[in-house]
């Protein structure tokens, strides 16, 4: 009878201890499959970022939303919190990026495309005193202020015109 019962429970234990085995098998699919699609996803924002779509983690969760990019967890939708968590783990440095985004200078080139003017006009500013600037070297480089600046003003004028 006692041997009956010791093989009985050491059935009972290897069948738990294949349970576990299996079980860890397939939470450790699991995980990999999770962390592709966070790198997959961690590619598509940096691809974000690059072009200037999304600037911020609160952008970067409503474009998520927006494409009806699948989440792993929860039904409420990608929101700040989950993403910044993400990119804390899988890309540190893009997260700082998206936290700290750089200033954007514009180049004399730009800025008269963005204003619809010539370039020349651009540099005859410059050169009055009208528009402010940076200079490295010969390059020369407006602020984002002062673009923004310049804007109001040039709309505010052909408006009164």
């Amino acid at each position: 009878m006692r041997d009956a019962v010791t093989h009985e429970s050491g059935l009972k234990q290897r069948n738990s201890g294949d349970r576990d085995a299996a079980l860890r098998k397939a939470r450790a699919h699991y995980t990999a499959q999770c962390k592709s699609f966070r790198r997959s996803v961690v590619v598509l924002i940096r691809c974000w970022v690059r072009d200037g779509t999304a600037t911020n983690p609160n952008k970067v969760a409503s474009e998520l939303d927006r494409r009806a990019v699948v989440q792993l967890r929860g039904k409420k939708g990608w929101q700040r919190n989950t993403v910044v968590e993400m990119l804390r783990q899988e890309a540190p440095n893009l997260l700082a990026k998206l936290e700290r985004p750089r200033r954007r200078y514009l180049t004399a080139t730009e800025l008269a495309r963005k204003l619809g003017v010539n370039r020349k006009q651009i540099y005859y500013a410059v050169e009055r005193g009208t528009l402010g600037c940076r200079r490295f070297g010969r390059k020369i480089v407006f602020p984002p202020d002062v673009v923004e600046r310049a804007v109001r003003e040039l709309q505010s004028q052909r408006k009164s015109t």
